[in-house]
């Protein structure tokens, strides 16, 4: 009977969670839309544009979705305290599509830019709902392996749109994704069931009950659920922003998930992936571009599904502290073999196989924790009547700051030498892996409260 039960929750949420990480899907697919893309727009033969977009165009069609990603963030953590996280979900799905059919029907540049706004608001969101949403609703055990899984659908849409950009038309392109989209919105609005920590926040106790017995969670009910109730009582008559600075344990699941995602942004990911092109370009030219862009993305996928099997077995802080190591070493590499191209080195004949090697190493290692697993801490570490807000703010933060990244890079590698922003970016990835060491705790196998309660004691000294 136990084994029975434990099975028929294990199925109701993997339902539920398999129809909100189609969203993740979309989030990737958006993120990768640009690379397999660009490409057409700038081709008389393949543009559906009415005419050829310049190259400066073209920069502003890929970055224009960063115009609505922090307008996303804003709404998205907004609307999930007023309406509800599955309501919320909906609406930023929603928007998304409506982004992704204005790049479909497009016939000038001016609709590429503003549909790349419109589903970059909408996609974030997704992004940030699903993270709140999904860590809120599964049960300890499951949750980790849960928020690992983002990454991976992440990585599966922009896997997606790299192996079937190239080969299909702009507008098959877009058409892939309205699919996909349809598809979620419709299980998340028929399938999937409200969070219960939001009825929490509403201090609506038997709607919370409701939901966690449609979870499998019946046992919960007296424990976990009583707890949130008796000890967010008081925190829900006051809402109060000023809660992520005044109480102690969401001050510390600030500094740590802040910082993480800082250094997820400043690590050059977004750097690496713009300067990959023409990597494979001077060291690889015997692989096809869009071959290339093929093996990025399964890359980046291999990696993310290492997550899942070792999240639970190793825990969050084994995974962060191997990822920013290997992610410090790869890069170091590649900073290494553009300095000694630049003294043109003789040793450089002998070496030519290191970029790519490095370059792909990074990606997998990135994959594995800094790319997934901020976005799980994100998940379990603050308070429920202020998690949408910390959510929101820490992604801010690191999307700020990855901005800030990718516009100096090509300052930086022109002033003083390629080789110096990836001796930067290793010396950022080196600081998380002491950071990690020193101050992220280890939240494996805990429920919500018993997060909260170590967060707030301060007895939450990582160890090995």
């Amino acid at each position: 009977m136990v084994n029975g039960t434990l099975q028929l929750y294990q199925k109701k949420q993997i339902l539920f969670a398999a129809c909100l990480l189609l969203g993740n899907i979309l989030v990737g697919y958006s993120l990768g839309w640009a690379l397999p893309v660009l490409g057409k727009l700038l081709d008389k033969d393949q543009t559906p544009l009415d005419d050829v977009i310049t190259d400066y165009e073209a920069s502003w069609v890929a970055s224009a979705q960063l115009i609505g990603v922090l307008i996303g963030l804003i709404i998205s953590g907004y609307l999930s305290n007023v309406i509800g996280r599955k309501p919320s979900a909906i609406v930023m799905a929603l928007t998304s599509l409506f982004g992704f059919t204005m790049l479909a029907v497009a016939s000038n540049v001016s609709w590429m830019y503003a549909g790349r706004a419109v589903n970059g608001c909408g996609s974030t969101g997704i992004q940030l709902l699903n993270a709140i949403y999904i860590g809120e609703f599964a049960s300890p055990n499951l949750r980790g392996i849960f928020m690992s899984l983002t990454g991976v659908f992440h990585t599966l849409g922009v896997l997606l749109v790299y192996a079937a950009g190239p080969y299909v038309t702009l507008k098959v392109v877009s058409y892939i994704y309205i699919g996909i989209a349809l598809i979620h919105i419709s299980a998340c609005g028929y399938i999937v069931p409200e969070s219960p920590v939001f009825y929490v926040t509403k201090g609506k106790e038997d709607d919370a009950k409701r939901i966690f017995r449609e979870l499998g969670r019946s046992k919960d009910i007296d424990t976990e659920l009583k707890a949130m109730m008796e000890t967010y009582k008081e925190d829900y008559a006051d809402r109060k922003w000023s809660q992520l600075f005044t109480i102690k344990s969401n001050r510390m699941a600030l500094l740590i998930t802040v910082t993480l995602f800082i250094l997820n942004q400043a690590g050059g990911i977004m750097s690496v992936l713009f300067f990959s092109t023409m990597l494979f370009k001077n060291v690889a030219s015997s692989i096809d571009p869009d071959v290339a862009t093929i093996l990025l993305g399964v890359t980046q996928f291999a990696g993310s599904i290492v997550t899942p099997v070792f999240i639970n077995r190793c825990g969050r802080r084994i995974l962060l502290l191997v990822s920013s190591i290997c992610c410090s070493l790869f890069l170091a590499m590649l900073g290494a073999y553009f300095y000694l191209e630049s003294i043109k080195h003789p040793s450089i004949l002998c070496i030519r196989w290191m970029p790519l090697v490095a370059l792909i190493s990074f990606l997998f290692f990135f994959c594995i924790g800094i790319n997934v697993i901020p976005m799980v801490l994100i998940s379990e570490m603050f308070r429920p009547n202020v998690r949408s807000l910390g959510s929101a703010m820490t992604l801010i933060c690191g999307c700020s700051v990855g901005l800030l990244s990718t516009s100096t890079f090509n300052f930086l590698a022109v002033t003083f030498g390629n080789y110096t922003p990836f001796w930067i970016f290793a010396a950022v990835n080196l600081f998380g892996f002491f950071f990690t060491l020193l101050v992220v705790p280890e939240t494996k196998g805990k429920s919500l409260m018993e997060i909260e309660i170590m967060m707030r004691s301060g007895k939450h000294e990582p160890s090995l």
